[in-house]
């Protein structure tokens, strides 16, 4: 059997344009999956301040830290790169009294039923991105809130 070998020149020219054009669809690759963990962030998040609110609206349930340990529970359960200790150190959870504008710091007891909650959630995307050489996101702040009324 008679082999055919490539000059040199040509192999090396192939390794250089691989060098040159393979950054691209790389970043582009990097880029789609840092995009679809902000999204699976967003959505968390956003469940998380539901999970909140579900508690909150429990007439039961008299301390704030009742509904922030409900969010980072359920933010720990979902978001695996992160431990609860230091979730807890980066999340932000406020309740606020809708019917007269009342952020509530602590206690929850007396709030009557009927009484519109709002529940926010914010986390930032930098605590819990696992690509983090792409600087676009760092700055985001993931924050949902959630209404409900008070049983």
């Amino acid at each position: 059997m008679h082999r055919v070998c490539r000059p040199l020149k040509k192999r090396g020219a192939a390794v250089a344009e691989l060098a040159v054009t393979l950054p691209v669809p790389l970043l582009f690759l990097l880029g789609t999956i840092d995009a679809g963990q902000f999204a699976n962030v967003y959505q968390t998040v956003s469940n998380a301040s539901l999970e909140g609110a579900r508690v909150a609206s429990k007439s039961t349930t008299t301390s704030s830290d009742d509904v922030r340990a409900a969010v980072v529970t359920h933010l720990d359960n979902a978001i695996t790169n992160i431990s609860a200790s230091e979730l807890n150190a980066v999340l932000s959870v406020s309740i606020s009294n809708l019917s007269n504008g009342q952020v509530l710091d602590d206690s929850l007891a007396g709030i009557p039923a009927g009484t519109k909650l709002e529940v926010q959630v914010s986390l930032p995307y930098s605590a819990v991105r696992f690509i983090s050489g792409l600087n676009v996101l760092n700055a985001k702040t993931v924050q949902m809130s959630t209404v409900i009324r008070r049983q």
